[in-house]
């Protein structure tokens, strides 16, 4: 009968399982948690000494970790601080990459801006939608110069091993599209229409000019193109 009392299978499939630690003066319901196609288990206190309030907060919980998986998150999410702290360790192990290079440049490009800009966000929660919140803000947050399309390219190639890191401790289910890292170009304003007419007429002038030259076709293409590139 204590057996009965102090472990109880909410379901009766083994999916949402409560039970009392033993040696405790005033244990609490603990519940562990099975979803489908999730490894592993989610254990955590229902901070309940009730039982009927500990069914709830477990059922309750198992319905926001089914979504969460079928999402493509994790039952034992983590946050991107822990997981680099995970991937990094392991690095230290691995010491060289495949080619034979060193991981550290890897590490600190991603130490240097993405760790602190996820630091807390939990791994499964990181979308696409949030890559691109993230090269929105890299663009105008660096410590001497505004970041070039090439940085920003070598820190995208060094975010992607730690995700596919964290999808092989089962962290994560997918990796997300880390999205465009092209940088922001700063454009001329238009032209006035003065200046369009100054510019078209010029140009009219400057292919007559080579009418009879081998030249003639080169000029005529670039005013027309000129001429198109401004409607």
């Amino acid at each position: 009968m204590k057996k009965q009392q102090d472990y109880i299978d909410v379901r009766g499939d083994g999916r949402i399982v409560l039970y009392k630690r033993a040696g405790l003066k005033n244990p609490k319901w603990q519940a562990r948690i099975r979803v489908p196609n999730a490894t592993g288990y989610k254990v955590i206190s229902t901070k309940c000494s009730d039982l009927v309030q500990a069914q709830v907060f477990a059922t309750n919980l198992y319905e926001e970790l089914y979504f969460t998986v079928k999402a493509g998150g994790s039952l034992n999410a983590k946050t991107f601080q822990q997981v680099f702290d995970e991937w990094e360790k392991s690095l230290t192990v691995a010491n060289r990459t495949r080619h034979g290079g060193s991981w550290k440049s890897t590490v600190d490009r991603v130490r240097s801006y993405a760790l602190s800009y996820f630091s807390q966000k939990k791994i499964d929660e990181i979308s696409s939608k949030d890559f691109a919140e993230f090269w929105d803000w890299r663009h105008t947050n660096y410590t001497k110069k505004p970041p070039t399309l090439g940085t920003l390219t070598r820190e995208k190639t060094s975010i992607i091993p730690l995700f596919k890191f964290a999808k092989q401790r089962s962290y994560i289910t997918i990796v997300p599209e880390f999205g465009a890292t092209r940088t922001r170009s700063e454009r001329r304003s238009t032209f006035t229409s003065e200046e369009y007419t100054t510019f078209y007429t010029k140009a009219r002038a400057w292919v007559k000019e080579a009418e009879h030259l081998a030249t003639w076709r080169d000029r005529f293409v670039a005013q027309q193109h000129f001429g198109s590139s401004t409607d």
